[in-house]
């Protein structure tokens, strides 16, 4: 009972799957191979450096709030 089902649904996938693939692949052009845009080179700048500024900081800032919890117990 389970055998026939399994092989309708393989037969099921490979037919999908070829169009599926298609539909979901991006066209490879210049610029459209990130997530983000960075054709404005300036804003681009300023938000990475802000990311990542951000992203390095957290970590020691709250080292330092721990440790300012400690000092003003």
């Amino acid at each position: 009972m389970l055998a026939p089902s399994l092989s309708a649904l393989r037969v099921a996938t490979r037919q999908a799957s070829p169009s599926l693939r298609r539909a979901y692949h991006p066209t490879n052009t210049v610029g459209n191979n990130t997530p983000f845009d960075y054709q404005n080179r300036k804003a681009f700048t300023a938000k990475l450096i802000a990311f990542v500024t951000l992203g390095w900081s957290v970590p020691f800032v709250a080292c330092g709030y721990q440790q300012w919890k400690i000092d003003h117990a």
